[in-house]
């Protein structure tokens, strides 16, 4: 993976990257807390509830949220810090495992390409 210089690194102006979540905090009260600031696409919690991923459907929405609880304390421990994702961070469609039928929530975007069966990357959303 090639390293960018962060001042270089393009960002998605839809997606929030929600760092130094407390362990403790429960996925449905923190999507409760970004869902005030408008609707989400969708909501991705890390395995060890430290790290999270908000995508809005509109720009305005994800800069209210970032503007809005930078700094904010989850369960009052810890304040959450807040920055527009990386381009690429996040995936268009979730690839599939083997054996596992498609849930047809999970097509979020029409132009996703068929490749992922044939295990081929499935194209970010650095569109936007």
């Amino acid at each position: 993976m090639d390293r960018t210089a962060r001042e270089d690194c393009s960002r998605n102006k839809y997606i929030l990257l929600i760092k130094n979540l407390p362990y403790t905090a429960k996925e449905a009260e923190v999507k409760e807390l970004f869902e005030r600031y408008g609707e989400l696409k969708r909501f991705m919690v890390s395995p060890f509830n430290t790290l999270a991923i908000a995508e809005y459907t509109s720009k305005s929405f994800a800069k209210t949220a970032l503007k809005n609880l930078a700094y904010h304390k989850v369960n009052f421990v810890n304040p959450i810090y807040l920055e527009y994702a990386p381009k690429g961070l996040v995936r268009k469609k979730a690839v599939k495992k083997e054996g596992e039928e498609e849930d047809e929530d999970e097509e979020m975007d029409t132009g996703v390409k068929a490749a992922a069966a044939e295990g081929e990357a499935v194209e970010d959303v650095a569109d936007r």
